[in-house]
């Protein structure tokens, strides 16, 4: 018996296949990556995005099935970047100002702020810098926390190892920056002159934003969040990234021969000693 296949069977067919195929429902999202905010955010030497932020959400990733493409780029072109809907997502301080504009996540770690200067010429904190040449990162949370402050000279910068380096320069006589990111880049870089020498300052919460028409994202990485905190996962990443380096073993191979000389020395030295007496 022949079968007569006609468009209504091959339309039925196509329904009946359509059901029993998985719907794929995972979607990009554009993550801006400030490349030199580490260990929150960073690009390494080989160009990988590292630190808490990616780590977090590929763990996101990983659990829901969304997709995060990160985008380095300097933190000026990043807002820039949010304002203008070409990215999705990124890390920043929660403030009031910002929540107006915004839509933020529940926190994920507190962050501070710290005074970096030059050794040397006298500034030991805030209470310093009266009358100084200070460089502030444009569109950066300083802005925000010294607005109100008129008696230094300010000069905006684009990104922090430039601030930084302005101080190695002696061209500004401090910079006002996130706390860890800072002394990251002193401990990575060659600025053999420049220190932190006031931190621990303004502690805000570092949330994840997107625009305020993003809802969904937002819920879904809050509720990602919260799964993590309660499972530990999310404090297990924090810890891998914040915690100090382990110090380096001590090489004793040079102890046995020095040992072995000073006893080989240590006799003469006492008998020389008693003939002189």
């Amino acid at each position: 018996m022949k079968i007569r296949i006609t468009g209504k069977y091959l339309l039925l067919l196509g329904l009946l296949l359509l059901q029993n195929t998985p719907v794929v429902t995972a979607k990009a999202y554009r993550v801006a990556i400030d490349a030199e905010f580490a260990p929150f955010e960073f690009t390494d030497e080989t160009g990988e995005v590292q630190g808490i932020a990616p780590d977090i959400l590929r763990a996101i990733g990983k659990a829901t099935g969304e997709q995060f493409i990160f985008v380095p780029m300097s933190w000026t072109q990043a807002v820039q970047a949010l304002a203008s809907g070409r990215i999705d997502i990124m890390q920043m301080i929660r403030t009031e100002a910002r929540s107006k504009r915004y839509a933020f996540s529940t926190p994920f770690i507190s962050l501070t702020q710290a005074l970096f200067s030059r050794r040397g010429n006298g500034i030991r904190g805030m209470a310093d810098i009266v009358g100084r040449r200070i460089a502030v990162q444009r569109h950066d949370i300083a802005e925000e926390l010294l607005a109100d402050r008129k008696d230094f000279q300010r000069l905006m910068v684009n990104n922090k190892y430039l601030g930084l380096e302005l101080i190695q320069q002696n061209e500004v006589d401090g910079f006002f920056a996130a706390e860890l990111p800072g002394q990251y880049l002193l401990q990575h870089g060659y600025l053999p002159d420049v220190l932190m020498v006031q931190g621990d300052l303004y502690p805000r919460p570092l949330c994840f934003v997107t625009r305020p028409e993003r809802q969904a994202l937002l819920r879904l990485i809050n509720r990602q969040l919260a799964q993590m905190k309660t499972s530990g996962e999310l404090a297990a990443i924090i810890q891998s990234w914040t915690r100090p380096a382990p110090a380096e073993a001590i090489s004793w191979w040079w102890i046995v021969p020095l040992v072995g000389l000073l006893l080989f020395v240590a006799p003469g030295l006492l008998a020389r000693g008693r003939w002189r007496e």
